[in-house]
C-alpha cells in the first residue's frame, strides 16, 4: 500500500456550504441578552447608572450577521454611550475600530449591523457597553458556518491491528435538518482510495452497536431556528504496519439539499518494530466481554458516545471504560519491548481536567505485543473511577491515555525517553468520551470577570 507524498494537511473545512447571504438570512435576532453591569465608585455612592445589552443570540455562525441589538441605558444623563466588539466579530459597515458611540443619555440605543468572523479560542467573546463610568457586558459564542462539521474528539492513534475509527462532532443546522448520509476513509493510509465507507444511522444507544455507525446523541436548540447537532460515530479501519507518518482522516456529510461538509482530524500512524512506541488499544465488537464486571448489554466500543442528559442526576459506570495498549514490538535485547503501565485522564474540551483525575493517574496492565488481543482494565474498580461517578461541567469530555514502556531484562539499562508518551508534553491518545449534561437550549452564562478593555 502506498503511502502519500505528504500527509493531509490537518485541518476541519465545509465544502458546497450556502452563501453568506443565505447564512445572514437566518440572523432576525430577538432573544434577550444577560448582561453585567459594573458601577463606578463615584456613582455607588448615590443612584448608579444602569446599562443593559438586549437583543443578541446565544450563539452565532460564523459569516453571519447580528442585526437588532440594543442598549438600555438609564441615569447616564448627557453622558455618550460606546459598544466595543470583542475579538471574532466585526463592524458590517467596514469600520476598523472595534468601538463606536452610538448615542448619549438614557433610553434605548441601537448597536449597529455586526458579522462574526471567526472565535479566538479560550477567549470571552462578545460586545461590551460603557456610559458614566458604567460597563454591561453580554457573551456571545461564534459557532462554526452553517453545516460546518467541528470534530471534538477522535483516535488519533493507529498501527497494525488496533485500527479501529472514531469521531465525535458537532454541527449547526436549521432546525429538523438531519445528515442524508454519513462516511468515512476506511483506509485512512491510502490517501487515494477517498472517502469510500458509509456509516449507518442508529436510533439506539450507540454503544450497544458495532461495525460502521454513528448516531445523533443530543440535539441542541440554539434559536432563530437553529439547531446544534451532536454526533458520535465508529466503525472499522485498515492499515499495515508501514513507516509511522501523520495522516488527515476525513469524515463526510451529505445533507438533504446536497451540501456537503467535510472535516479531517489528525491521525498518526505508528509502527511497531525496533523504532516502536507503544499504541493506545481502543476495543472493537465485544473482546472485552471476558473482562470481570463489563457490562454485556453493550459493545467493545463502549467507552465513546457516554450521554448524561442534563435533566438527570445520572452518573457514570467507570466499568464503561476500557484502558489498554499495545507494546512497542522492539525486541528484549532493544529494550523498551513491554507496557506495564499507562497514565490516564478525563479532560473537559476545553483543557479542563476532571476533579476525579485531577492529575494523570498511573496504572499497571498486562503487557503484550499481539495485535489482536485486548487485555487492559476497566476503570469501576473502588480505587479506580467506581461504578458512579460525576464530571464537573457540561460539555464534551475525553479520556485520554499515555502508554509507558519498559525494559522486560533487568539487566537492561536503557531509558524511556522518546518511546514512553509522557503526559507532560504528549496530547494523549483518546480512548472514550462523554457527552456530559449538555443543554437542551444554548445557555448564556455571565462571565465571572469583565474582560479587559
Amino acid at each position: 500500500m502506498k503511502n502519500p507524498a505528504s500527509p493531509p494537511r490537518p485541518a476541519v473545512r465545509a465544502v458546497s456550504r450556502p452563501s453568506r447571504r443565505a447564512v445572514a438570512a437566518t440572523a432576525a435576532w430577538s432573544l434577550p441578552a444577560v448582561a453585567l453591569t459594573v458601577a463606578s465608585p463615584a456613582y455607588a455612592a448615590s443612584q448608579s447608572p444602569v446599562l443593559h445589552i438586549a437583543g443578541l443570540p446565544p450563539t452565532v455562525t460564523s459569516g453571519s450577521s447580528v442585526t437588532g441589538a440594543e442598549v438600555v441605558a438609564h441615569g447616564n444623563e448627557r453622558e455618550t454611550i460606546t459598544v466595543e466588539l470583542s475579538a471574532g466579530f466585526a463592524w458590517a459597515d467596514g469600520t476598523a475600530s472595534p468601538g463606536r458611540a452610538i448615542g448619549i443619555g438614557p433610553g434605548v440605543h441601537t448597536i449597529p449591523p455586526f458579522t462574526a468572523t471567526t472565535g479566538v479560542p479560550g477567549t470571552p467573546t462578545g460586545v461590551r457597553a460603557e456610559s458614566a463610568g458604567v460597563r454591561a457586558w453580554a457573551p456571545i459564542e461564534i459557532g462554526a458556518g452553517l453545516y460546518e462539521l467541528t470534530v471534538l474528539g477522535a483516535i488519533g492513534i493507529i498501527c497494525r491491528g488496533p485500527d479501529e475509527f472514531r469521531a465525535d462532532l458537532a454541527v449547526i443546522v436549521p432546525r429538523g435538518v438531519r445528515p442524508a448520509r454519513m462516511e468515512y476513509r476506511f483506509f485512512v493510509t491510502a490517501a487515494t482510495e477517498g472517502i469510500n465507507m458509509p456509516l449507518r444511522l442508529v436510533s439506539d444507544d450507540i454503544r450497544r452497536s458495532i461495525d460502521e455507525n454513528y448516531a445523533i446523541v443530543h440535539v441542541q436548540d440554539l434559536g432563530d431556528g437553529l439547531e446544534r447537532l451532536y454526533l458520535s460515530c465508529r466503525g472499522d479501519a485498515h492499515t499495515e504496519n508501514v513507516a509511522s507518518a501523520m495522516y488527515g482522516w476525513p469524515i463526510r456529510a451529505t445533507w438533504p439539499d446536497g451540501t456537503q461538509s467535510v472535516a479531517e482530524f489528525p491521525v498518526l500512524q505508528q509502527q511497531t518494530g525496533s523504532d516502536g512506541r507503544p499504541v493506545a488499544i481502543n476495543a472493537w465488537d465485544r473482546t472485552t466481554w471476558l473482562l470481570p464486571g463489563y457490562d454485556s448489554t453493550l459493545s467493545s466500543q463502549a467507552a465513546w458516545g457516554n450521554v448524561v442528559t442534563a435533566d438527570t442526576t445520572g452518573t457514570l459506570d467507570g466499568n464503561h471504560f476500557h484502558v489498554d495498549a499495545l507494546a512497542s514490538g522492539r525486541t528484549a535485547a532493544e529494550g523498551n519491548d513491554e507496557t506495564a503501565a499507562l497514565f490516564y485522564q478525563f479532560r473537559h474540551v476545553d483543557g479542563t481536567p476532571a476533579s476525579v483525575t485531577p492529575t494523570p493517574r498511573h496504572v499497571v496492565i498486562p503487557s503484550h505485543s499481539a495485535a489482536l488481543s485486548v487485555q487492559g482494565l476497566l476503570l469501576g474498580a473502588p480505587e479506580q473511577l467506581g461504578r458512579a461517578f460525576t464530571l464537573d461541567k457540561p460539555g464534551y469530555w475525553r479520556l485520554l491515555i499515555w502508554p509507558q514502556s519498559s525494559n522486560s531484562r533487568a539487566d537492561l539499562d536503557v531509558s524511556p525517553d522518546g518511546v514512553a508518551w509522557d503526559p507532560a508534553t504528549d496530547q494523549g491518545h483518546q480512548v472514550g468520551s462523554v457527552f456530559w449534561k449538555l443543554p437542551a437550549t444554548a445557555v448564556r452564562e455571565a462571565e465571572p470577570a469583565m474582560p479587559a478593555a
